[in-house]
Parts: structure tokens; C-alpha cells; sequence
């Protein structure tokens, strides 16, 4: 239980990375790219859209290969269009990536809580519950620090880059779990 909840804490963390690096970057690219904000808008809205439609998907997904494969899945995809984000060139370019980042990341948090779920008893899942959101403000809160000390210093696709990295790395370490014990007794 333990390990499952840090592979689905550091789950949530990198996925809150990835969705507040907009926050950050906006007035960076608005400045660069000579874009209104009405425009680069578009590019966190792609985010959310993504995500609703990879909460639906991976989550049927996960129901019918199994949660290790969409665990281990979801949280790649989200790592690697998060870190293709730093090639955009263009709103068109982010809007893309972003969409394409958000279907992982609303496959990785639905995923990642039903996985979670299904290994935590009962009498004990409010606390491990709780312990699990955590994460996601030390996601926010390394975000921040990383905005500080990297944004000015190294530029906004180094920031994109470092704040994406999280959810390739957690995805090798997921692929080391095994199967949920729920799905394979519903397997037969």
C-alpha cells in the first residue's frame, strides 16, 4: 500500500505540475509571442477538453486491459506530449500538445484513484485518501519553486521541460507493479 501510494502520489504531483506550468508560462509566452491572452487561453482550455474526454477513455480502457497498463499509460502520454509542449512554436503547436497532454493526465487521475482504491481497505481509505492529495500540492509547490528559479534563468522550454519530466519518470516506475488484484479476480 505504501508503494502504491507514492507511484499514485508522484502520479498526482507531476499531473498538477503539468496543468499549473500554464499559470506560470502565459505571461512569458504572451510577451514572446506577441499573442493577447485571450488567445493563449486556448491553450489550458485544450488542456481541460483533453481532459475530460482521457477520463472517459482510459478509464474504460483500464477496465477492459487492465489498470497497469492504462496506470503505466496514462502517466507516458501525459510526460511525453507535456514535454513536446516545449516545441511549440506557435499557439496552434501548443493548443495541439496541451489537448493531447490532458487526455493523459484525466486518464492518469481517474485511473490512479480507482487503482489506489482498489488496494487500500476500507477502515483506512479516508486517511490514505488524504495522504494522496498531498501530493498534489507538493506538485503545485514544486511547480512554483521551479518558475523561480528556472523561468528567467533557462527560458520557458527548459521550465516545460523540467515540469514534464515527473510524469515519464513515474510512468517507468509504474511499469514495475503488478496487476491489480480487483481486475484479475473480475477477469476470472
Amino acid at each position: 500500500q505504501k508503494k502504491l501510494l507514492v507511484l499514485c502520489g508522484a502520479g498526482w504531483a507531476a499531473d498538477i505540475m503539468d496543468l499549473q506550468v500554464m499559470a506560470f508560462l502565459l505571461p512569458t509566452l504572451q510577451v514572446q509571442w506577441d499573442e493577447p491572452q485571450s488567445t493563449l487561453s486556448l491553450a489550458p482550455s485544450a488542456t481541460f477538453v483533453g481532459m475530460l474526454i482521457g477520463s472517459l477513455v482510459w478509464g474504460v480502457a483500464s477496465d477492459r486491459v487492465g489498470r497497469k497498463p492504462a496506470f503505466t499509460a496514462t502517466s507516458m502520454w501525459a510526460g511525453t506530449f507535456g514535454m513536446l509542449c516545449a516545441s511549440s512554436t506557435g499557439i496552434g503547436s501548443l493548443v495541439l500538445w496541451r489537448f493531447l497532454m490532458g487526455f493523459g493526465l484525466g486518464g492518469n487521475l481517474s485511473v490512479d484513484f480507482s487503482l489506489f482504491m482498489e488496494f487500500v481497505p476500507s477502515n483506512v481509505r479516508g486517511k490514505f485518501t488524504t495522504i494522496l492529495t498531498v501530493f498534489a500540492t507538493l506538485g503545485s509547490l514544486t511547480t512554483a519553486v521551479l518558475a523561480w528559479a528556472v523561468l528567467d534563468s533557462w527560458g520557458w522550454r527548459a521550465y516545460v521541460l523540467l515540469c514534464s519530466a515527473p510524469g515519464i519518470l513515474v510512468g517507468v516506475a509504474r511499469s514495475f507493479m503488478e496487476e491489480s488484484p480487483h481486475f484479475l479476480a473480475a477477469q476470472g
